[in-house]
C-alpha cells in the first residue's frame, strides 16, 4: 500500500451519544501516543490442574456431579496474549461489547453454557467472606480438603496454589473412602474455579471463599456458575481497558 492509497483508520467512536469521549480507554491513549501498544499479560494459575491428569475415576465422578466436567474436559488452552490485547482495545465498557469493523459482537450466556457446559440458571455465585481467621480457614481446609495448610500458605482468605498442588501429588489409595474421594474432588475443583474460571492478578493464589460452596457436591452444580464466569469476564475486560492496566 503506497502513500496515496493509505488511509488512517479512525479509532472511534463516531457517535458519542452512548460512548462517552471522556472515558479513559487504552485504545484512545495508544492512538494519541500517550502509551505504547505493549501486550497485556494474561494472568492464570491453572497449570496445577492440568499437571495432575488423568483424574482418578472415583474423583472424576464427583467433578461431573458438581457440573464442571465440561471445563475439565477441554484440556490446557494456549492463551494468545496479543489476541486478548487486541480484543481489549476493541472492548467498550459502556456496552459490554467489542466494537469491530464488521459491527458489534459480544460473549453471551449461551456461549458460556455451550462451550463450557456451565449452569446458567439457579442461585447466584456471590458474596465476600471477611470473617474467617487464618486458623478458621485452616480448619475448613482440613474438613473439606483433607489437609491443613501452613499459616504461611494462607494470605488474606486466599490459598497458595502450590499447597493444593502438593495435595494432588499424593495418589489416591486403592482403598480410599468416599470422603477421601470427595476431598480430592474439592481440591481439583478449587484449582479449577480459582485458577481458570475466576483467576486474579496474583497468579498463584485461589480464594477460599469458593471452598464453602463446595461443601455439598450434590448441590454445587445448581448454582449459576456460568453467569458468574461471564460477569467476571466482563469486569476483567472493563478493567483492562484502563490506560494504566498492564495485566488482565
Amino acid at each position: 500500500m503506497d502513500d496515496q492509497t493509505a488511509e488512517l483508520v479512525h479509532p472511534g467512536p463516531y457517535v458519542h451519544d452512548i460512548l462517552s469521549p471522556m472515558t479513559p480507554h487504552r485504545a484512545r491513549s495508544i492512538f494519541d501516543g500517550l502509551i505504547d501498544d505493549s501486550t497485556l499479560q494474561v494472568k492464570r494459575c491453572d497449570g496445577t490442574f492440568w499437571d495432575h491428569m488423568p483424574i482418578p475415576a472415583r474423583v472424576w465422578h464427583y467433578i461431573c456431579l458438581a457440573g464442571f466436567e465440561g471445563v475439565a474436559s477441554l484440556g490446557r488452552i494456549s492463551v494468545d496474549h496479543a489476541l486478548i490485547t487486541s480484543l481489549v482495545e476493541r472492548w467498550r465498557p459502556e456496552t459490554h461489547s467489542f466494537h469491530l469493523p464488521i459491527g458489534e459482537a459480544t460473549i453471551t450466556l449461551q456461549d458460556v453454557e455451550v462451550l463450557w457446559g456451565l449452569h446458567i440458571d439457579g442461585p447466584p455465585v456471590t458474596g465476600r467472606d471477611t470473617t474467617h481467621s487464618a486458623d478458621a480457614w485452616s480448619q475448613l481446609c482440613m474438613e473439606l480438603l483433607g489437609f491443613m495448610p501452613a499459616r504461611s500458605d494462607i494470605d488474606g482468605g486466599r490459598l497458595k496454589v502450590g499447597c493444593l498442588s502438593a495435595a494432588l501429588d499424593r495418589p489416591l489409595p486403592d482403598n480410599a473412602t468416599d470422603d477421601m474421594c470427595r476431598q480430592m474432588a474439592r481440591t481439583y475443583l478449587l484449582v479449577l474455579i480459582g485458577g481458570i474460571l475466576f483467576p486474579d492478578n496474583s497468579g498463584n493464589k485461589v480464594p477460599l471463599l469458593y471452598l464453602q460452596l463446595l461443601r455439598d457436591l450434590e448441590t454445587v452444580g445448581l448454582y449459576s456458575w456460568g453467569s458468574a464466569v461471564l460477569g467476571t469476564l466482563y469486569r476483567s475486560f472493563c478493567n483492562a481497558t484502563s490506560p494504566t492496566a498492564r495485566t488482565i
